[in-house]
């Protein structure tokens, strides 16, 4: 699992150390290092390239639809989150195997 994030390096910074769910994630970007901003192509780009994934085994979840219609654009599958359900029945129609 990886992030994929517009913030400022402050913020992520702030996120790592006070919240412990970022230990959860296995990479991410950040596009205040990056330079870049979703949805544009190339911070997706960014993140398969840096971690070595392959956008057609990629699935990526956000709740705004033009950064799921930017990732649709460099392969990934994407889900627009509205809710909890609604996400995990979306990854399951995509075929992953939840825990």
């Amino acid at each position: 699992v990886y992030a994929l994030t517009d913030n400022v390096v402050e913020i992520v910074e702030y996120l790592k150390n006070t919240y412990q769910f970022w230990a959860l994630f296995d990479g991410a970007a950040v596009s205040a290092e990056l330079g870049m901003l979703k949805p544009q192509p190339e911070i997706y780009q960014a993140l398969l390239s840096n971690y070595g994934l392959k956008a057609s085994e990629t699935v990526f979840i956000d709740d705004m639809p033009y950064n799921v219609e930017g990732a649709r654009s460099v392969g990934m599958a994407a889900i627009q989150f509205t809710d909890a359900v609604q996400c995990e029945n979306s990854l399951q129609a995509l075929g992953v195997n939840l825990l």
